[in-house]
């Protein structure tokens, strides 16, 4: 019998507090370009994705989607459209 995991309600309470306020305060002229960097440091959203990654569907849904714009991404840099 497999066990579920949880995310306790605090780590939940605090990722959201995090993520209003890195929304809530933009660092450039273009707010959400570089709200990535920013959303990477909030810890429970990593151990959100972790609990996600147990289900062997969600991962195939998630790699279906992200080869597909993994090879766009390379197609662009190739051709000198597209700077990280």
């Amino acid at each position: 019998m497999a066990t579920r995991t949880y995310l306790t309600l605090h780590y939940a309470l605090f990722a959201l507090a995090l993520i209003l306020f890195t929304l809530s305060f933009p660092q450039s002229t273009e707010p959400l370009a570089f709200q990535p960097r920013y959303m990477m440091a909030i810890f429970p959203i990593t151990a959100i994705f972790a609990l996600w990654g147990k289900s062997p569907r969600l991962n195939q849904a998630v790699i279906a989607f992200i080869l597909p714009l993994f090879a766009v991404n390379i197609i662009l840099f190739i051709n000198r459209r597209w700077v990280a």
